[in-house]
């Protein structure tokens, strides 16, 4: 198709819809271009040295091609570039230095490229005013004083999961402490459990169980905050460059059944124990939750019940995230307990199943503990 497009004498050249699949052998020919429009045509692979001889360059309009890969170096030296169009171009990534030393760049457009992944510091030599695009991630990239047309989306930012350091000295401190306190607790109450055993008490057991079945529930707790952590430590400072990636993956929607185990079994269990603990207050030598065979026969459908939601409620967040991939070519997060967006039937469900959970097991406790102290 090169053979076809005489470059020598255009300033400005137009070749649009062209079918063209190459252009940078005639380009070489000409070294006084100030416009190149190549848009709608097949262009699917462009040199790095493809505008070297380019030096007067101005305005690259590349839309509507095939690129997928933008070579390193390609828009390098190009003193007097000030706008490139990369629209509608399924480019992957951008490389560190494909815009080292264009000073004057006023504009950039990498509309409907999806592009998933960047370097952090890809435009970190320059300084231009407008940044077209329709993904949020690629304003992140972007230098502060950049103006950058995409929406942002409810639940991306460009900062970490934890965004200062403060937070994350908290958060891992905290998260830490909850999981080795009951882990311990659980670890005495074990021992406890069996020197009672083999001293003949083995009712007073019951409650070394009770107690230690919720530091369980507590562990299920803290493993979502931990892995939390380990996610943001490992990506710190880059964690929005993998954010999309991570809101579909694995690891975020077995957190959700991780806290979402938790979310409702934790009110259940309490609320079984107070009940037993009210047993005991009224009827001291005659309940069975002094047996321990008999707490741990009313704890076990707790957890499976526990369990058999959380489950439910991962697969169909699972399942309406790969819907919204393949329909509507979003994402959804994997946490479905906030949404101020309102459009997630399934988090205004889950939120209002977990807060009546919550709001009644608390004023059945309550009820249980004022008529204990009454009896």
């Amino acid at each position: 198709m090169v053979q076809q497009f005489n470059l020598t004498n255009c300033v400005k050249c137009h070749i649009v819809s062209c079918n063209l699949t190459y252009f940078c052998q005639a380009l070489k020919m000409n070294s006084q271009i100030k416009l190149l429009n190549v848009a709608f045509n097949n262009i699917s692979d462009i040199n790095s040295n493809c505008f070297q001889q380019s030096d007067h360059l101005r305005f690259v309009d590349l839309s509507t091609n095939a690129i997928v890969f933008i070579q390193s170096g390609l828009f390098e030296n190009l003193n007097q570039l000030k706008l490139v169009n990369l629209s509608s171009n399924p480019i992957k990534t951008l490389h560190t230095n494909t815009f080292n030393n264009v000073s004057k760049l006023f504009l950039i457009s990498l509309r409907e490229t999806n592009m998933l992944r960047a370097k952090k510091d890809v435009f970190h030599t320059l300084s231009f005013k407008i940044l077209e695009t329709n993904n949020y991630l690629t304003c992140c990239l972007a230098p502060n004083e950049t103006v950058c047309t995409a929406v942002k989306p409810w639940f991306f930012s460009c900062t970490d999961l934890l965004t200062n350091i403060v937070l994350n000295v908290v958060f891992s401190c905290v998260s830490f402490f909850i999981l080795i306190a009951n882990c311990l607790c659980v670890i005495v109450l074990r021992i406890s459990f069996r020197i009672n055993h083999r001293k003949g008490l083995e009712k007073t057991g019951a409650f070394s169980v009770s107690v230690a079945l919720v530091n369980v529930s507590g562990i299920f707790c803290c493993l979502p905050l931990i892995v939390l952590w380990a996610v943001d430590l490992t990506f710190m400072g880059e964690f929005f460059l993998i954010a999309s990636q991570w809101r579909s993956s694995v690891l975020c929607f077995s957190i959700l059944a991780l806290f979402s185990f938790f979310s409702f079994l934790s009110p259940l269990l309490l609320s079984i124990f107070s009940l037993s603990r009210l047993q005991i207050v009224k009827f001291p030598m005659n309940t069975m939750f002094k047996e321990t065979q008999f707490v741990l026969k009313c704890s076990l459908p707790l957890f499976c019940a526990s369990g058999l939601i959380s489950t439910t409620l991962t697969l169909l967040s699972w399942f309406i995230d790969v819907q919204k991939r393949n329909v509507e070519m979003q994402m959804v997060i994997c946490f479905p307990f906030v949404d101020p967006s309102d459009k997630m039937i399934l988090a205004k469900v889950t939120t209002a199943l977990a807060i009546t959970l919550q709001i009644v097991a608390v004023v059945f406790i309550a009820t249980v503990y004022i008529i204990c102290f009454f009896l």
